[in-house]
């Protein structure tokens, strides 16, 4: 978690690193700290973590680096429980925690790939990355004719686009490139966005998905139910 406040840090204020010695810290003590509350108010996206993110970000402040050093001490079985239900708790927290601090620059590089592909392959229909709602990682979903024309082929290109774009612990953030059929968009024109539009908690193409970012889509066809969570309730 530390290090991904610093990553975002270091983005915010266009740093190439965070400072280490002494020397390059000189006027930046607030910024000497493992605090993750002093951190974050730093961070420039303290506003966006507390008002989407305050129940991940409350387990994962718990937390500090002297926790390191704390006493192993014998528990019975409750407190073992408890103990590991807290622990889970604060790696899932943390997990989204660090996906909202490094997504930026992910969604740009993912961003990027359109106007690529467009221009090496042709139009694209659908271009997007998907978080299901029973998922930890993220999927990317493509539609275009020249897909349809042979699958397999295009399923190897774009698996080379991503790679070469991301990094190996990106890779990671990915499950997988699903292919959608193009005869669902045919005939209508598209939106293209290559910094994405955010969707949260939708129903995308009968599948609910918990975050959704959208690069291309097409007008007619595309409708994310953002009703879909109160219906269901």
């Amino acid at each position: 978690m530390e290090v991904a406040l610093k990553l975002r840090i270091c983005k915010t204020l266009k740093w190439e690193g965070f400072p280490e010695t002494r020397r390059e810290f000189e006027g930046l003590a607030s910024f000497k700290t493992h605090d993750f509350d002093s951190l974050l108010h730093v961070s420039g996206v303290e506003d966006k973590v507390k008002q989407l993110y305050l129940s991940e970000w409350s387990t994962v402040r718990t937390w500090n680096p002297e926790m390191r050093y704390n006493r192993v001490v014998s528990m019975n079985r409750a407190e073992t429980l408890r103990k590991r239900t807290q622990v889970l708790d604060i790696i899932r927290d943390t997990k989204t925690l660090i996906q909202v601090l490094c997504m930026k620059e992910f969604i740009k590089k993912i961003g990027g790939l359109v106007p690529e592909i467009t221009h090496e392959k042709g139009d694209l229909s659908f271009f997007g990355l998907v978080l299901r709602e029973d998922a930890l990682v993220w999927d990317i979903l493509v539609a275009a004719k020249w897909i349809d024309e042979d699958r397999k082929r295009a399923l190897d290109y774009l698996v080379k686009r991503v790679q070469h774009v991301l990094t190996k612990s990106e890779l990671l953030e990915i499950s997988g490139i699903i292919l959608l059929q193009d005869e669902y968009f045919a005939g209508h024109s598209t939106f293209v966005s290559e910094t994405g539009w955010e969707e949260t908690d939708i129903e995308l193409y009968g599948v609910a998905v918990k975050k959704a970012y959208i690069f291309v889509a097409s007008d007619v066809e595309f409708h994310v139910e953002t009703q879909y969570i109160q219906n269901r309730a």
